[in-house]
């Protein structure tokens, strides 16, 4: 389940005034201590704030915005129906970084890879890949293709675009700067668009703009989609299993997408918005909501979404922007939009510390896939993450066991939860936090385990002794070739694989089997090759296995 740290995509709604002065927002949320009734602090709501320098890009209308590590990224255009469509990016201290101009038609939306090093941009024109690595001098990749494109929402190896017509395509990136057209999806109502998108589970959602929800399914790519009597949906996000969707005049209507197609709204999910709502941001137990009032007002609301199924209203802010789209990270929020820099305080996102560090004993690496996840509830995905942050946060929500995987992600669980999973060898785990290098996140499909309670002590492999061995197989599964290979290493993966038997042959190969009840031995003087991880240790032969009773 991918939501707490889903980058959302805010809708853009037309605006035919030419007279309105479209600037950029880049409004940075201080998030300390909120309280329901107590209002977010706007500063200077009226005012201009951070903008691109020079003349040339003082008109920028912001349309999409991420943090990423120490600087903040903004897609938007110049004034105008046809404008040029611009990223540029600030750090975090609001000074201004680099700038790239993308194509000469109005730009949609990007999200970003999970290295953080590409982002994924739409505009009028096309669908652009841009090395963001360097904030001093964004560069364009590639462009992947021509056309109206319009939204896109990345979730690990997967890319998802909308475009004008209300196409979906759905794209590999597990190449992120290559891109790989796997399917496209024609709308599944007449005149529908796709704005913003969220997935959970084996679905792709979308607010699908005329009066209704569209889902997809990612495995076979069938769009369908739920008509609504509503005015026009523009923002989607997911808290557990509930979907939220914006509506353009009265409000959030929250699905249950438990079973993975949408079910309701009921009457009593409805929940008033002031405004349109625009763009939606789920984070931890909040909803943040960007909204505009025809007559001119613009507000900053805070939902708490504690219990996901009824959003309650907490808090607003009213200014005189058009707030289009934001992001948080950490104790801090940003927003882009039209008329300046907003400073707002007063939201709490973050975990409470508790007294002491928290026990952590690490558990392992384990495979993960989309159809059988390790653990179901993933807590963080973003660029903070570090094995104690997890733990912590597990540790602070109820769980015994914390994940962290592709070097981005923070997945929580229970005892119990990887007892029928496979095993990997711990080099399999190879990814760098996105929070601190000098640590291990799992990898790409691969989850490292970490436990808060001890855990049971694992029984001593026993050695049997030293057997012939030849292409038929003593013991039929390979487990790996391994340089750094060693007795423990081989027999604990044999062992949580269930496998009575492991075998070290020709110093860096181990072996898993069942029975040896055919093995012929020899003497222990042809198990000559010392294990490349432990010299100490003998790892076989030239078709000669050691072997050792894992005591499954």
């Amino acid at each position: 389940l991918k939501l707490q740290f889903l980058y959302f995509i805010g809708g853009t709604p037309n605006k035919n005034s030419t007279t309105i002065m479209r600037t950029v927002l880049l409004c940075l949320v201080g998030l300390a201590g909120l309280a329901a009734g107590a209002a977010p602090t706007l500063d200077n709501p009226g005012g201009n704030g951070v903008k691109v320098p020079g003349s040339t890009y003082s008109s920028l209308y912001g349309v999409d915005i991420r943090r990423v590590g120490d600087y903040v990224y903004c897609l938007g255009h110049t004034g105008g129906s046809s404008g040029v469509a611009v990223m540029w990016a600030f750090d975090t201290s609001e000074n201004y970084q680099g700038l790239l101009e993308i194509s000469s038609l109005n730009a949609g939306g990007f999200d970003v890879d999970s290295t953080n090093k590409y982002a994924y941009a739409t505009t009028q024109s096309g669908l652009y890949v841009l090395d963001i690595s360097d904030p001093t001098s964004i560069t364009l990749v590639t462009t992947v293709a021509t056309g109206n494109y319009y939204k896109v929402l990345v979730d690990g190896n997967s890319l998802y675009v909308s475009m004008g017509d209300g196409t979906m395509c759905f794209y590999d990136i597990t190449t992120p700067a290559s891109p790989s057209l796997i399917t496209t999806t024609a709308v599944p109502v007449s005149g529908a668009l796709p704005t913003q998108m969220a997935v959970s589970g084996n679905y792709l959602y979308a607010a699908c703009g005329k009066q209704a929800v569209c889902y997809y399914d990612i495995t076979t790519h069938v769009g369908a989609y739920i008509a609504h009597s509503a005015n026009y949906f523009y923002a989607a996000a997911i808290k557990d299993t509930y979907l939220y969707i914006g509506e353009r005049a009265t409000g959030i209507y929250v699905y249950d997408i438990s079973s993975g197609v949408p079910s309701g709204p009921s009457g009593s999910d409805a929940a008033t918005v002031s405004g349109s709502a625009i763009q939606f941001r789920a984070y931890y137990d909040h909803l943040y909501v960007c909204t505009y009032i025809y007559s001119g007002s613009f507000r900053f609301q805070v939902w708490d979404v504690s219990t996901p199924s009824l959003p309650v209203f907490l808090n607003e802010q009213v200014g005189s922007d058009f707030y289009q789209a934001l992001d948080v990270y950490g104790d801090k929020g940003y927003v882009v939009g039209w008329q300046g820099t907003w400073f707002l305080s007063g939201v709490d996102n973050s975990w409470p510390a508790t007294s002491a560090p928290v026990y952590k004993e690490s558990a392992g690496c384990y495979r993960d896939s989309m159809d059988a996840r390790v653990f179901s509830e993933n807590i963080y995905w973003g660029p903070d993450n570090t094995i104690e942050s997890c733990v912590q946060q597990c540790y602070d929500a109820g769980f015994t066991l914390a994940g962290v995987q592709f070097g981005t992600q923070c997945w929580c669980g229970n005892s119990g939860d990887i007892d029928t999973v496979t095993r990997l060898k711990e080099e399999t785990c190879d990814m760098a936090c996105s929070g601190d290098s000098t640590e291990l996140c799992g990898g790409s499909w691969a989850m490292h385990v970490y436990s808060m309670v001890p855990l049971p002590s694992e029984p001593a492999s026993t050695y049997v002794g030293c057997y012939k061995d030849d292409s038929s197989r003593v013991l039929h599964y390979l487990a790996y070739f391994d340089a750094s290979n060693t007795v423990e290493k081989c027999s604990e993966i044999c062992y949580y694989n269930e496998y009575e038997y492991a075998g070290l042959e020709y110093g860096f190969q181990c072996w898993c089997g069942h029975s040896i009840s055919t093995a012929v031995s020899v003497p222990e003087y042809e198990c000559i090759k010392s294990c490349p991880g432990n010299s100490a240790q003998t790892c076989g032969g030239n078709w000669r296995i050691s072997i050792w009773a894992t005591n499954v």
